[in-house]
């Protein structure tokens, strides 16, 4: 284990000979910057405290061949961005502290939003980033913003960022670029085929549930109609022989009206 006080930089050779460096502490040193070979050799480097100092930038390569970093404070210094690809060399990394910079929230912020998701979600740690740009989600926790809230970074951030991508090169479909953008789709966008699948089955229950009323209805009134007109045909034949027991009735009135008459 290293405790150092140092000023405004560090020189790049200062740690090779220490490949057996489990812990390294460069806290409160007024660093402004580093070099990307500085922990060059640090093979067994566990942990790496870079915080209360004034880096404003961390450079790409900087924690590469540190394979057995499990923990890393970069608490209190000048981050405003942080790019994705400067901690991915850290594979075993569970603990990382990022609290206390002023974080700017912005398109360039969502990869690490995303690989902060996924350390979490293996099981590792991180502390708050809360957001000091834009406006509109200042002292909010970058791990806590819904994807909804960069909608208007979508077309950006679906743009290849491959450094073959940047000399004007598209990166082929079916390659690791693209598996990339398929990787970090927003959580509506992954929820997609599944929301359709879900209304095209409701939409299909409730067809079918209208062709059944609809074919009942045709049904009943069918069978309505076909009542109402047995209905009228038996009133017909019960009307029927009223009228001509009526008819006798009358003939016999008739005749005795005549009988009476030419008796007179």
């Amino acid at each position: 284990q290293i405790l150092l006080f140092l000023s405004f930089s560090v020189v790049s050779a200062l740690f090779s000979d220490l490949g057996s460096l489990t812990e390294l502490a460069l806290r409160d040193n007024r660093l402004k910057e580093l070099n990307p070979d500085q922990f060059k050799g640090l093979t067994e480097l566990r942990r790496l405290d870079l915080s209360l100092n004034s880096l404003s930038s961390m450079p790409t390569q900087l924690l590469d061949g540190l394979q057995n970093l499990v923990w890393l404070s970069l608490t209190g210094n000048r981050l405003r961005t942080l790019q994705q690809t400067s901690l991915e060399p850290a594979n075993a990394l569970q603990h990382l502290l990022l609290e206390g910079n002023p974080w700017n929230c912005n398109c360039n912020l969502i990869p690490l939003k995303h690989w902060l998701e996924w350390i979490i979600y293996t099981g590792g740690n991180v502390d708050s980033a809360n957001c000091s740009f834009p406006a509109n989600l200042h002292g909010k926790d970058l791990r806590s913003i819904p994807m909804e809230m960069f909608r208007h970074c979508y077309p950006l951030y679906l743009e290849t960022r491959s450094p073959s991508a940047a000399e004007g090169h598209q990166v082929p479909a079916g390659s690791a670029g693209d598996c990339m953008r398929q990787r970090y789709r927003s959580v509506s966008v992954r929820r997609a085929t599944a929301t359709v699948v879900v209304a095209g089955v409701v939409c299909g229950v409730v067809c079918v549930m209208m062709v059944v009323t609809a074919t009942y209805g045709c049904i009943y009134a069918i069978l309505m109609a076909h009542e109402q007109q047995q209905l009228t045909e038996r009133n017909s034949q019960q009307q029927q022989p009223l009228m001509v027991a009526k008819e006798p009735e009358q003939d016999e009135k008739e005749d005795l009206i005549s009988l009476l008459f030419s008796c007179y």
